[in-house]
């Protein structure tokens, strides 16, 4: 029989190994918990109730958009030549049996005529081409077919360029996302036009910001995780060192392509919201997106909406969001990524506490227990 003092006392080894096993234990869960943290913070993919959003959206616009309201809008929009949020409009009004009066509908038909559009489109789609500005859908697409052919992420990387080399004011978002459209140019026509939904989502980002329709603290937080892509300091040497048809390919080299994956799901997401309407509506939705999630809300919108989202985006603005009821997603594996944070949590506590004084703590709480029962 051992003594009481060997009972007490675990050998070196045992103690040994039952530090490794709590050591392991609390890596594991740390571990397993980061991941479970990523997978359901704000970048994770989110369930939206379609029957009830869809529900909600359009009682919403039946109580705001009133047959006055729509004959209003429709009005000054065709007036501002602003034909693509006219038209949404339209589309609500179809949607609710609304009916334009007989003034704004002519106007609304001359300014869909060959001759209407031709003064509207063609003017706006060169100045958004040459400058990358504007406000209307026809400006957008010439700053966006500006972008795509380099002509324009060129000419905003040249300007920031030198004014980074000179010690001029620089605009380092419009600087690094111009370089970061360069780097994605290149992997568009490298990919047969795999990558091009990204080259589109990165000139409306632009363009956004660069017409005051980003939110700060979105603008903040694509800034960040552009740096970590593709540094100022990178794009500015590398404009220096390379002739300007090889800067694309130059730049593509020099992207950090795991920080780079984190921004895909705001391009995507992007992306599809356009592909669901247009680039005037996505563009006009980034005004109200603060977060990711915020953006794959959204996306739920333009999928419900249709043509009638651009409508809804000018009537409701940020109050847009709160009509759309999001559910975490609760995978296989985050499911399992709990347990075994959970399971590893338990190891580590048992076996720490075994290792180090189970028996001790264990004691003196029956001891204690039982002084006080004598009391």
């Amino acid at each position: 029989m051992p003594d009481r003092v060997e009972i007490r006392r675990l050998r070196p080894a045992a103690r040994a190994a039952l530090a490794c096993i709590t050591a392991a234990g609390l890596a594991s869960s740390s571990w397993h918990g980061y991941r479970v943290y990523n997978q359901m913070g704000p970048a994770s993919e989110f369930v939206i109730d379609e029957a009830r959003s869809r529900i909600e959206l359009m009682a919403a616009s039946k109580a705001a958009i009133t047959e006055d309201y729509y004959n209003a809008r429709v009005g000054e929009l065709v007036a501002e030549c602003d034909l693509a949020t006219a038209d949404s409009y339209v589309a609500v009004g179809k949607a609710q049996n609304l009916t334009l009066g007989a003034e704004v509908q002519q106007a609304y038909d001359d300014a869909n005529g060959w001759g209407g559009q031709t003064i509207c489109v063609a003017g706006q789609a060169g100045m958004g081409f040459i400058t990358g500005e504007g406000a209307t859908l026809s400006h957008i697409g010439g700053a966006v077919l500006s972008d795509f052919l380099v002509y324009g992420d060129l000419r905003d990387v040249s300007v920031q360029s030198y004014n980074y080399a000179t010690g001029a004011n620089v605009d380092e978002f419009i600087l690094i996302i111009s370089g970061l459209g360069l780097a994605v140019t290149a992997g568009t026509y490298l990919s047969g036009g795999v990558a091009a939904p990204a080259r589109s989502a990165v000139s409306l980002i632009k363009f956004a910001k660069r017409s005051g329709r980003l939110s700060a603290k979105f603008a903040g937080h694509l800034a960040a995780s552009m740096k970590r892509v593709l540094p100022a300091d990178k794009i500015v040497s590398a404009y220096k060192s390379s002739p300007l048809l090889d800067l694309p390919k130059t730049l593509a080299k020099s992207v950090d392509q795991a920080e780079m994956a984190k921004l895909t799901g705001v391009f995507d997401n992007l992306s599809a919201i356009g592909k669901s309407t247009d680039n005037i509506t996505a563009l006009k939705l980034l005004k109200h997106v603060d977060t990711p999630a915020d953006l794959m809300k959204l996306k739920a919108v333009a999928k419900i909406g249709g043509r009638q989202t651009l409508a809804w985006t000018d009537r409701f603005g940020a109050g847009l969001l709160k009509l759309v009821k999001p559910v975490s997603k609760f995978t296989a594996r985050v499911i399992g990524e709990i347990a075994i944070v959970a399971v590893s949590a338990v190891l580590a506590l048992v076996s720490g506490l075994f290792g180090f004084g189970f028996k001790r703590a264990a004691l003196f709480g029956v001891r204690r227990l039982a002084f006080l029962y004598r009391a």
